[in-house]
């Protein structure tokens, strides 16, 4: 790709044209064949790690004899 393609030229990337989009530089470890190997087992740990979150919590009636209405949505609070 140019002249100088056998030289590593760390300055080449010094000088970066205002339209560089950066959130692309590093497509290539996110899919394709050269996808990176680790996020695979990254995803299987973070899901992980929210299965036992939620397992290990204690869930309560706000109050004594409150009749529970079930819903498919979880409330969160600070």
């Amino acid at each position: 790709w140019g002249p100088n393609s056998n030289h590593v030229c760390p300055s080449h990337w010094l000088n970066l044209p205002k339209t560089y989009h950066s959130q692309y530089s590093l497509m290539l470890f996110i899919i394709g064949l050269h996808a990176c190997t680790g996020k695979t087992m990254a995803i299987i740990e973070m899901k992980t790690v929210l299965v036992s979150l939620i397992v290990n919590f204690e869930f309560d009636l706000a109050y004594e004899g409150q009749i529970p209405q079930l819903t498919a949505a979880i409330t969160m609070s600070e």
